[in-house]
């Protein structure tokens, strides 16, 4: 049995709006009720949080970027590689 770190990043921006950091939260949210678990090869994969960045940039028009971080460990056979267990 081979055992996989699988790590994702979701990173998202927003721009020129009134409440930049409003905003980014909110889909922060979103972000992490579908991220709660997801279905690979037709298996739920539960993916751990492992934090977040929030960066913001008061330019001409405002900017900012979260980018929140998961991971998960998966198993599979040496002779299956695209099938988790």
């Amino acid at each position: 049995m081979i055992e996989r770190l699988v790590r994702v990043s979701v990173i998202w921006y927003a721009r020129n709006i009134t409440d930049v950091e409003s905003v980014l939260h909110t889909i922060g949210k979103e972000v992490e009720t579908a991220l709660q678990s997801v279905v690979v090869g037709g298996k739920t994969v539960y993916l751990a949080y492992q934090g977040s960045d929030l960066q913001l940039d008061a330019l001409d028009q405002p900017v900012g970027q979260i980018e929140m971080r998961y991971e998960t460990l998966i198993y599979n056979l040496a002779s299956a590689p695209d099938v988790i267990q």
